[in-house]
C-alpha cells in the first residue's frame, strides 16, 4: 500500500513566527488526512476529525453543493481508500493566514503504477480556527494541474 505523501511549495515567506507555526500544523493536520485515505473504513474518522460540521463543498462535476457533515459522509466515502493510493499532495502558494483563517491550495498528483499517465487534481482549502481548534469550513476541487 502505497502512502500519500505531503510537500511544500512556498516561495514566499509568511509574515511571523506565529503563521508559520499554523501553517506547520496544518501540514500535519493534511498529512494525518494522508494517511487516512488510504484506508477503507476511515470516512467518517476523516469528516469528523478533519471538517467542521458545517462544512461547505464545492467541486467540478459535483452538480450541487454539499452543506454539512451529513451530506459530505456519503461523498467522500467513495474516495477513500481508492483515492489514497500512491498520491503526493502539494501545499502551494499562496496561503493567507489571519489569527481564525487560513486559504491555501493543494496539488494532487494520483499515479497508477502503470503506463497511465497521473490523476491531477487541485483544492482551495479554508480552515477556520474555533477556540483552539483548526477545521476545514469550505473546499473546493477541480481537475487538472496548478503547479
Amino acid at each position: 500500500m502505497a502512502e500519500w505523501k505531503l510537500e511544500t511549495k512556498m516561495h514566499q515567506q509568511v509574515q511571523s513566527t506565529a503563521q508559520a507555526d499554523v501553517l506547520l500544523h496544518l501540514q500535519a493536520r493534511l498529512g494525518e488526512f494522508s494517511v487516512l485515505m488510504t484506508r477503507d473504513d476511515a470516512a467518517e474518522l476523516i469528516v469528523d476529525s478533519l471538517y467542521w460540521p458545517d462544512i461547505v463543498v464545492t467541486g467540478e462535476g459535483f452538480g450541487r453543493i454539499i452543506r454539512g457533515r451529513e451530506e459530505l459522509l456519503p461523498v467522500l466515502s467513495e474516495y477513500v481508500g481508492v483515492m489514497g493510493r500512491d498520491c503526493t499532495w502539494t501545499m502551494v502558494e499562496p496561503a493567507v493566514v489571519t489569527d481564525d483563517a487560513v486559504s491555501m491550495f493543494l496539488q494532487i498528483e494520483c499515479r497508477h503504477g502503470d503506463a497511465q499517465p497521473s490523476d491531477y487534481f487541485c483544492a482551495l482549502y479554508v480552515w477556520l480556527r474555533r477556540g483552539s481548534e483548526w477545521k476545514v469550513i469550505h473546499e473546493q476541487a477541480c481537475v487538472g494541474k496548478v503547479l
